[in-house]
């Protein structure tokens, strides 16, 4: 996994950042506007990292989880390179 974030990533991490319902990788997809191959890689990587919550369902279904700090080097990343593409809408709120 490299250290480079992509705009896909941050439109992934918007999308369950903005969101307060389950979803899934499809929809993640959707709404974030990438692929669902990217959504589901991403979308998992994110939840290794204990930032997003997977319910085990089929198909699973995911959201930010509750326990993620604000201060992880991730979500700093994240700010920077939106800041960066032009990204602004700020992930302040997360159920």
């Amino acid at each position: 996994m490299g250290t480079q974030i992509t705009i896909q990533e941050i439109r992934i991490w918007r999308t369950l950042s903005a969101s307060i319902e389950w979803l899934t990788a499809r929809e993640i997809s959707a709404l974030a506007k990438v692929s669902q191959i990217t959504a589901r890689q991403r979308t998992r990587r994110r939840v290794a990292q204990g930032l997003v919550d997977r319910v085990e369902v089929f198909p699973p279904r995911y959201k930010l989880s509750y326990k993620y700090d604000v201060r992880n080097v991730y979500t700093q990343k994240i700010e920077a390179a939106a800041e960066v593409f032009g990204e602004t809408a700020a992930a302040t709120s997360h159920g």
